[in-house]
């Protein structure tokens, strides 16, 4: 409603000053591309604490919204624009969250990481979190492998959470790196592997490519 951006930093005031620590997310569309890097501008003078971003996948009243993802090569630009603009930054106070898969890609293109020592290469390094170090349990117990992917992989409390993250039939499914299209054959596999969330709001199977991932394999 009007006015609830301004209320908001009146809040992140408030919180700090009581000594709350403070984050912020938001999802980036084409609607509001643009508008990202003012507002991570926004966030360091206002003292934030962490400010990161996911981007928008169309599942549930997100797929009004499935004309609005942004293209792969403009993706590749804001995620290139905003590691430039906190590398600029001074004595900054912000943290900025880089948990989306494909800032693995970008931080390649730019030399960064180096290479692993030989015998590390088949050692998952970072990327997709989808059974490596996530399980979302909903409300009513449903166990899901990512809270945007809508598929049930156990049911607590009557499964264990340990038998659900180790042994659920679906999420060893989900495990089966070598059979993610395109991925499978590029060099970032242990290290990226997209967003499973965003292939299967969009083609509906989880082993599809990222839709906004703009590497060419050759």
């Amino acid at each position: 409603y009007s006015g609830s951006f301004q209320l908001t930093f009146g809040k992140i005031k408030a919180l700090k000053k009581a000594g709350i620590k403070t984050v912020v997310m938001t999802t980036v569309n084409n609607v509001n591309l643009k508008e990202i890097p003012e507002v991570i501008d926004l966030m360091v003078e206002n003292g934030v604490d962490l400010f990161g971003f996911h981007r928008l996948v169309p599942i549930g009243n997100g797929r009004t919204m499935a004309e609005d993802l942004i293209t792969p090569n403009d993706y590749r630009q804001l995620l290139f624009l905003l590691d430039e603009k906190q590398r600029n930054f001074k004595n900054c106070a912000t943290s900025f969250g880089k948990g989306e898969p494909l800032w693995k890609l970008l931080q390649f293109e730019k030399g960064l990481p180096s290479k692993l020592k030989s015998g590390y290469e088949k050692l998952i390094w970072g990327g997709c979190n989808i059974g490596c170090s996530e399980m979302d349990i909903l409300e009513d117990g449903t166990a899901l492998a990512c809270r945007r992917i809508p598929i049930p992989i156990g049911k607590l409390p009557e499964q264990k959470i340990r038998d659900v993250f180790l042994f659920s039939a679906e999420l060893n499914k989900m495990r089966r790196i070598d059979k993610l299209e395109k991925c499978k054959d590029c060099e970032l596999l242990f290290h990226c592997r997209g967003c499973r969330a965003m292939a299967y709001a969009v083609y509906g199977d989880y082993y599809k490519p990222d839709p906004q991932c703009w590497k060419n394999l050759q």
